[in-house]
């Protein structure tokens, strides 16, 4: 008798452990957890040769700048199929990687999840599911404002199948191209007449209209291609300048005076067509023309750096193409 109640409370004892670890299973997938997504730009970067200057704070560089609204779409992974979860939810960028935004939360199934984000400059907020029609962003013409700077900037970033976690990175890809210009005195100019406040740099002749049509993407490998990736982006509308953002470096002894960056939608310019200008404020503009004899072709997701030596009779024009990871290709050619 007392071997047969042994028994029993052994078995009892046995039963009631394993309905314990059952609902600890379960707690742990059902139990609310955040969603909070975490940006960075581009991975690790690798400097080119025109990209060495320490004082030069390029925009946007390898955060999401603070200000900024990012809508990421996020869905339910069951293993075999996704379905939509969480619509257009509207994030804030802080500056150094964090959103602000409405909590969320990962899905009560415990299922991992798919997460596709957009950082576009669009004439109607998203909503609904994510988009797969043609959507315009819109690359603004003043540049020469930070804020209109960011504005222009088209990003796309994801994750799939992604499990609970503290903190989901999600890497973003530009999606646009960017011109870079360095200028450099030469005879004939002042440092002052380069520095002044009126002094501006336009690129000129270009569409600043992109029509971008998304598309959901797993997260981009290294060297990946980012024209493809996240959806395809196309050049229209009319051609226009776009006033660069300067940084300007008094000291005459400084390699680089002036440091413009501009956003422009991936396309191709004629050779022959005006393509930088150089506008003294104290009267007279200098222009520069891309050269050659075929159109140059912008890429999405690269960076074309041109450090200018420039006088009152001509610019000197020396390029370097990088993917803002590896630099690739020079050429110089002679403006009037």
């Amino acid at each position: 008798m007392k071997h047969r109640n042994l028994l029993l409370a052994t078995a009892a004892i046995l039963s009631l452990g394993a309905c314990s670890t059952d609902s600890e299973k379960v707690s742990e997938g059902t139990s609310p957890m955040e969603i909070s997504l975490v940006s960075s730009l581009n991975g690790t970067s690798t400097r080119g040769a025109l990209d060495t200057d320490a004082s030069i704070t390029r925009l946007q560089s390898t955060q999401i700048a603070a200000g900024e609204t990012v809508h990421a779409w996020v869905e339910d992974n069951s293993g075999t199929a996704s379905s939509p979860y969480i619509n257009a939810w509207k994030l804030t960028a802080q500056g150094d990687g964090s959103f602000s935004g409405t909590t969320q939360y990962y899905p009560s199934t415990g299922d991992n999840v798919d997460v596709y984000c957009i950082h576009a400059n669009l004439s109607a907020e998203p909503s609904g599911a994510f988009p797969t029609a043609a959507i315009t962003h819109a690359v603004m013409a003043d540049q020469s404002v930070a804020a209109n700077y960011l504005k222009s900037d088209l990003l796309y970033g994801s994750v799939q199948n992604q499990g609970r976690k503290a903190s989901q990175p999600i890497l973003f890809k530009h999606k646009l191209a960017k011109i870079e210009v360095k200028l450099k005195l030469s005879d004939g100019l002042t440092v002052a007449q380069l520095t002044d406040a009126g002094t501006a740099i336009y690129i000129q002749n270009t569409l600043t209209t992109a029509t971008y049509t998304p598309a959901k993407a797993p997260a981009l490998a290294e060297g990946g291609d980012i024209a493809a990736y996240g959806g395809t982006v196309s050049a229209t509308g009319a051609a226009s300048d776009i006033r660069m953002y300067l940084q300007k470096e008094t000291d005459a002894t400084a390699e680089v005076l002036v440091f413009g960056e501009a956003i422009i939608v991936p396309q191709s310019v004629s050779p022959t067509a005006d393509f930088i200008k150089i506008h003294l404020a104290d009267g007279g503009d200098l222009y520069a023309k891309l050269g050659g004899t075929t159109a140059k072709v912008f890429e999405a997701g690269k960076k074309y750096v041109y450090t200018i030596t420039t006088s009152l009779s001509s610019m000197t024009l020396t390029s370097s193409i990088t993917d803002w990871d590896d630099s690739a290709g020079e050429q110089t050619i002679t403006a009037k």
